[in-house]
This record gives C-alpha cells, sequence and structure tokens, in this order.
C-alpha cells in the first residue's frame, strides 16, 4: 500500500511539472481608441481568424479611451474594426509578441484614412523614487505640430514640434508632493496659439478613474492628443490619459 501511495505522488508530481512546462507564455497589447467617429472598436492579436461577434461588448474600446490584453506569444495578427461595422477594418498587420513583451495599439485617422501607431516591445522608465513619467502622442489627424508646456511655466516647453503620430519621450514629474494634479497646455508649435489644457488630477476624476498621479507613481502615462481642432462634441480637440503598467 506504501509503494503504491508513493508512485501515485511520484506520477502526481510529474503531471504538474509538465503542466507548468506546457503553460504558454505571454504578452500584452494596449489598445487605444483615438479613431475620429468610432464610438468602439473590437480588436485581436491572434495566429486565427476570430469572429468579431465572439468577442463580448464589453472588450471593444470606447473612444478616448484604452484598455489592455495578454496575448499568447509567437506571431499573430493584429486587427481592429469599428464595432458598429466591422466590415470596417481600422488597422491590419503582423506582429512578433515575445514573453513580456508590452506592445500598443494606437488608433487614429478618420473616414477614409483609418490607420494606426503600433508600438511594439517597449521598454518604460522604471523609477526608484516618488515620480510619475509623462509622454504626449498627436493623434489629432488635422493638427499642426503642438509644443506642451506646464501652465505654471508658459514659455518652457516639456515637448515640441510633436506632429500628427509623433510621439515625444518620458519625463518625470514628482509625485509626492503633487495635491492639485499636474496642469499642462497643448499648444501649436509654431504660433504659439492655446489649443488645449489638461490636468493629471492628484486623485481620481471621471471618467478615468485608473489615470492620476497617485496611481502612477513609480510608473507612466501617455497623454494622447485626439480629436480636431475647430471640432466640436466627440470630436472636439483634446487630451485623454492612458496609463501603464
Amino acid at each position: 500500500m506504501k509503494k503504491i501511495l508513493i508512485l501515485l505522488i511520484a506520477g502526481l508530481v510529474i503531471q504538474s511539472c509538465k503542466k507548468e512546462e506546457s503553460s504558454p507564455a505571454l504578452a500584452s497589447i494596449t489598445v487605444v481608441n483615438a479613431a475620429i467617429d468610432v464610438a468602439a472598436a473590437k480588436a485581436y492579436a491572434s495566429d486565427k481568424q476570430v469572429y468579431w461577434s465572439a468577442i463580448p461588448a464589453a472588450d471593444a474600446v470606447n473612444f478616448a479611451s484604452s484598455k489592455h490584453f495578454g496575448v499568447f506569444t509567437g506571431s499573430k495578427n493584429v486587427i481592429a474594426v469599428n464595432s458598429a461595422d466591422t466590415t470596417k477594418t481600422l488597422y491590419r498587420n503582423s506582429s512578433e509578441f515575445n514573453e513580456g513583451g508590452l506592445n500598443t495599439l494606437f488608433l487614429c485617422g478618420q473616414t477614409g484614412s483609418y490607420e494606426g501607431v503600433y508600438l511594439a516591445d517597449e521598454v518604460l522608465p522604471n523609477y526608484t523614487e516618488e515620480v510619475v513619467g509623462i509622454r504626449f502622442i498627436n493623434l489629432s489627424p488635422n493638427s499642426p505640430a503642438i509644443s506642451v508646456n506646464l501652465t505654471a511655466t508658459p514659455t518652457v516647453n516639456e515637448a515640441s514640434g510633436v506632429a500628427y503620430k509623433q510621439k515625444s519621450e518620458f519625463k518625470i514629474y514628482p509625485a509626492s508632493t503633487v495635491t492639485t494634479g499636474i496642469a499642462f497646455q497643448v499648444k501649436n508649435a509654431t504660433t504659439g496659439d492655446l489649443l488645449a489644457k489638461y490636468n493629471l488630477p492628484a486623485t481620481a476624476v471621471s471618467p478615468y478613474t485608473t489615470a492620476t498621479v497617485a496611481q502612477a507613481r513609480l510608473k507612466n502615462v501617455t497623454l494622447v492628443i485626439k480629436g480636431l481642432v475647430g471640432g466640436t462634441g466627440t470630436n472636439a480637440f483634446g487630451v485623454f490619459p492612458v496609463p501603464h503598467y
């Protein structure tokens, strides 16, 4: 009986090890929807065809927002469509997903010219002090090149000459002493005209309750320029945050 019990335990241990060995490695992709007039987008990264109806409505990425998804490693097709009409492709390409890789797909453009900015295997800065890293990406299709400054220092550029589909590098800002947020001004880089204001809040403010100075300590945030210069309503020129891990 004792011998049988030992054999059973050994078998379970071997089976457990095999399961661990066969567990697929994972990467991640963050999908950001800044595509004009696309109220919600569905996206996937897979080596197989995926039926859009099988993707829950809750997994759609609303305009001016983002969602994080896990992806198995390997070569995958990355595809995004308009949720309201899945025959309308917003982005299609293939990409290699490496274990632990951080990938981001920024959907942008407008009717007739939807496209994406894809950032593969990003190495996001790591911090050992109480700061937050912030960068800007310009996804406004009719925008001029922009400059960005802190409201407190309007003549000092935090980023400059950021044209459509371009991004700035991460800059660090103190986080431990911030009580009212970090306030920015977005301007026409050539004329200096003010185009938008944005304040990364110290604590949660709807609808972006996961992008605050408090939650971004030791992490990074991308501030996305969206909409159209001169646009109104949903298409108004503005800024929204994308928090990173």
